[in-house]
């Protein structure tokens, strides 16, 4: 009887043990340190195959670490089991959305959430699998947009019909991110998801704002179907590739401009839309509030082209980093003169 009661005691003890070692996993992966969670997740699941617990957890921490392939199977198994807690079979279908999404299994992707938000296990989760249904654009006024793909852009077209040539349009923009790139060094793990509108008014309908943006983080691009074929494209390869700390208006459009692979004369074109106007370039670096948004443009695109054609590379990439006009002094010795002679070229 005593051999008998230390034995209960023992596997009690292993049991609460284990557990603990569980709930180790979930603390760690609570506490974004993924590379440990998923370490230490596999080593449990090589004894505990069947744990829908350790097979999210992994699933979850191989998809925080982009590995979209290797997360699918542990996420499959962890939202298999129909005894399994709902949190943990929602969790598992919400990043099995994203997975199936980021390798290009877009109906799949969309059931996977659906699916997720139909089990209704928390709020957190729901929440997640909703922005994702948005982020995604798996509501149903996108079902019947056209997909198309190159090395390293995903184009979501709204109509093809307005467009010419779909081939040669998403060629022109594959080029602008090849060509700009090789100034930017951006390392994106994932493409870009570039959403391309047929109307203004359908942007302003769904984002409250007709005109194109780009959202460096999530790596998405909305912009109308005549914009220029690298200016949002630019937008996302200066923040991965050289992470400004500061930016300013003036420079930062003054790239995506100077980028934007229209092959046009920026100084000549501002020169002529001004016509008798005259702008402080410093003023309209420091209080870009106090002009019209078009300016901003206009002459951001000058200016960085004036840079760009009498300094370095080094010297514009640093400034990109940040963009302030301090900053800039400290990089251009002769800022000063760079500004006045280009005030000369535009107004004389």
């Amino acid at each position: 009887m005593k051999n008998f009661t230390i034995l209960i005691a023992t596997l009690l003890f292993c049991l609460n043990t284990y557990c603990q070692k569980y709930n180790d996993v979930v603390k760690l992966f609570g506490k974004n340190k993924y590379d440990k969670a998923l370490t230490l997740s596999l080593k449990y699941l090589e004894k505990d195959t069947a744990s829908t617990m350790l097979n999210m957890i992994a699933g979850r921490a191989y998809t925080k670490k982009n590995e979209y392939n290797k997360a699918i199977p542990y996420l499959l198994k962890g939202s298999a089991d129909k005894n399994t807690e709902k949190h943990i079979k929602a969790w598992s279908l919400a990043d099995l959305g994203v997975c199936y999404y980021m390798t290009n299994e877009y109906k799949k992707s969309k059931t996977a959430l659906e699916t997720c938000i139909n089990i209704n296990a928390t709020a957190n989760v729901n929440k997640f699998a909703r922005k994702k249904m948005l982020d995604y654009f798996h509501d149903d006024i996108y079902k019947n947009w056209v997909i198309l793909e190159t090395k390293h852009i995903r184009f979501h077209f709204q109509d093809t019909s307005v467009i010419k040539n779909t081939e040669n349009y998403i060629l022109k923009r594959e080029i602008a991110y090849l060509k700009s790139n090789e100034f930017f060094e951006a390392q994106l793990t994932d493409k870009i998801d570039f959403y391309v509108w047929n109307t203004r008014k359908d942007m302003k309908k769904t984002f409250g704002s007709e005109a194109g943006f780009a959202n460096s983080y999530k790596k998405e691009i909305n912009a109308h179907f005549k914009q220029t074929p690298g200016h949002e494209i630019t937008h996302i390869l200066s923040d991965l590739g050289l992470s400004p700390t500061k930016k300013t208006a003036l420079i930062n459009e003054g790239i995506a401009v100077y980028f934007n692979f229209t092959s046009t004369n920026r100084i000549e074109i501002a020169k002529s839309e001004l016509k008798d106007k005259k702008i402080n370039i410093k003023e309209l670096w420091e209080h870009p509030q106090n002009f019209q948004s078009k300016y901003i443009y206009l002459l951001g695109g000058a200016f960085v082209e004036y840079l760009a054609n009498n300094g370095t590379q080094e010297q514009l990439k640093d400034l990109l980093r940040n963009q302030t006009y301090k900053n800039a002094r400290t990089i251009y010795n002769n800022l000063n003169q760079l500004i006045k002679e280009f005030e000369n070229t535009l107004y004389n």
